[in-house]
């Protein structure tokens, strides 16, 4: 596993494909004598190591290089989360954040971009290929498990599902790259003005002649002339003047079919009641919009939406009317997506906050993953703004624990996997509702998995003590293996760094701490945890950069957020 775990360090994709094809001939050729042995035909034990290296890649895989000089996944989002001068540009607080974050060190999206355009187009579609080999090794992996691991196979399909979604932001990479490629059109040249027909000269002559004559009468003329096939007829009465088509703006002709569906502007005065419930409705959509334009960084307008929108799921307490489940329209879904995938966030928020003043603003959830990832990606002045719908995100689903199973109008569902899977690992929503279950199933209760993970780190902190650092390191790396949410297995890494701190083997816990240290800062934990969770395994983190001497600065930046989260353990360290 650490030969696998090297090669895919020092390779990136292809050494992944090598380590899999590596695993999937050992286990067919070898498998009756392979380490760790059978007990009694039980290969648990076996699948604990091949679920550590699956952690290990899921952590290193946005790691990985997406430009030639090195930039990971995690620089990229970094890049969008800073954005573009000219996105800042007219909105004070926008450009405050901005500024502040290139000032830490922050990657812009113009330093990205550059990076983009400096690589070539062949190394994107090379990544393409790598993960496509990946994924044909691995369904033959799966499908050996299947057959020879039982009840207990290692977790191969977490990788499948990561490198899926892993493509789509390559292939967007891709496209940006070819679209940086391509030249623009050469412009055509202007038509050059038809000659004018022998029969048409005896007019212009004749215009001419009156232009002279009359100048005055000019436009009068021009506006009441006869075509020139009606030159010898007498002329008719002139007609009234129409008056002119009225023009679209451009901006108006080019909105996107999601932002067509928007609600319209109330159609009565600003001083008088709404005319009808639709109208109030329209006019409460509006009130949002001018204070999200005003305010983004304050929870207001988006309370506003949520209030109008959930209340009315809210008419009946017990039961949610089906038809009250409508469905977004068909290209709201893309268009999220889309500006997701490019990291366009302030774009992601506005089109997300107008679906939500629609009426699938009341069951559709994934707005509200969409909604609470922009707000994070565009900075600690969003915080107020995560706080807020997260806490009436949970509410709506203590009272309504059945709705991300329901389905919309169209037979979508109101909460699509990854929205479940968001809603479980990184809300911790699944609180008691009516019927004391949790949404997403019958989990044991928090006080049963802090047993659970007591009861674990004490074993092999025991087996530790006893100078069995191997079973120790087994023993948490199954429970690694075996925790369901993203959370669960933060908390396991830190106890399996913790066992490796404490028996001398810092070299071991560094590369754990070190991707322990990466999800801090992607995930932004320090607005979600508690401050000594987060700050426990920095200092574990702090402790190797000192074992192992690394850089002054290594260090400094370490005990700096060390500083900020826990004071007290800041000065335990710095003695």
């Amino acid at each position: 596993m650490w030969l696998i775990d090297a090669v895919i360090k020092t390779e990136a994709l292809p050494g992944l494909r090598q380590g899999l094809e590596l695993i999937r001939n050992l286990q067919g050729k070898f498998w009756d004598t392979l380490y760790p042995q059978l007990e009694d035909g039980d290969a648990e034990l076996r699948a604990a190591p091949l679920d550590w290296l699956i952690t290990r890649v899921l952590t290193n895989l946005k790691l990985q290089p997406l430009t030639r000089n090195g930039l990971d996944w995690f620089k990229y989002t970094e890049s969008r989360t800073v954005g573009y001068e000219k996105e800042a540009a007219g909105n004070a607080d926008r450009t405050k954040a901005r500024n502040a974050a290139i000032k830490d060190g922050k990657l812009t999206a113009e330093q990205f971009d550059q990076a983009l355009k400096e690589t070539p187009k062949s190394f994107y579609e090379q990544v393409l290929k790598d993960i496509d080999d990946c994924l044909e090794v691995l369904a033959e992996l799966r499908e050996f498990s299947e057959g020879k691991f039982g009840d207990n196979p290692p977790s191969f399909g977490k990788l499948v599902d990561a490198l899926e979604e892993y493509r789509p932001a390559i292939s967007a990479l891709l496209e940006k790259k070819i679209e940086l490629e391509t030249p623009p059109p050469p412009s055509k040249p202007a038509p050059a003005p038809p000659a004018p027909s022998p029969a048409a000269a005896p007019v212009a002559a004749a215009a001419q002649t009156a232009s002279a004559a009359a100048p005055a009468a000019a436009p009068a003329a021009a506006a009441s002339a006869p075509a020139p096939a009606a030159v010898a007829s007498p002329p008719p009465a002139p007609k009234p003047a129409e008056p002119p088509a009225p023009t679209v703006p451009p901006a108006v002709q080019a909105t996107p079919p999601a932002a067509q569906v928007a609600p319209k502007p109330p159609s009565s005065g600003p001083g008088a009641d709404p005319i009808d419930r639709e109208d109030a409705n329209r006019r409460t959509i509006a009130v949002a919009r001018y204070l999200r334009k005003q305010q983004p960084t304050s929870p207001v307008s988006y309370m506003v939406l949520r209030g109008l929108r959930w209340g009315e799921l809210r008419a009946k307490p017990d039961n949610i009317d089906p038809l009250l489940l409508e469905a977004p329209p068909p290209d709201s879904r893309q268009q999220l997506k889309r500006f997701a995938l490019e990291g366009k966030w302030a774009e992601v928020l506005e089109a997300a906050e107008t679906a939500m003043g629609l009426p699938c603003g009341r069951a559709w959830l994934d707005i509200q993953r969409y909604v609470i990832k922009a707000c994070q990606e565009l900075g600690r002045n969003y915080n107020p703004v995560v706080a807020a719908i997260r806490s009436e995100l949970r509410n709506l689903l203590t009272d309504f624990p059945k709705l991300p199973q329901l389905t919309l109008m169209d037979d979508t569902p109101a909460a699509n996997q990854e929205t479940q899977a968001w809603l479980k690992d990184y809300l911790n929503v699944g609180g008691a509702g009516r019927e004391g279950k949790s949404w997403f199933g019958d989990g044991p209760t928090p006080a049963e998995t802090k047993a659970t993970v007591l009861d674990a780190f004490e074993m092999a902190s025991q087996a530790a003590k006893s100078s069995r650092v191997e079973k120790a390191i087994e023993i948490m790396t199954r429970q690694i293996a075996q925790e369901g949410s993203g959370r669960g297995r933060f908390q396991r890494r830190s106890q399996l760094a913790q066992i490796c701190v404490s028996t001398g083997n810092e070299a071991v816990a560094f590369p754990i701490l070190e991707e322990i240290a990466a999800e801090i800062e992607h995930r932004k934990l320090e607005d979600w945890e508690a401050p000594d969770t987060v700050a426990q395994p920095l200092a574990l983190l702090f402790r190797c950069l000192d074992k192992l001497k690394r850089s002054p600065e290594e260090k400094q930046k370490i005990y700096q957020q060390i500083c900020r989260l826990d004071p007290g353990q800041a000065l335990v360290l710095g003695k």
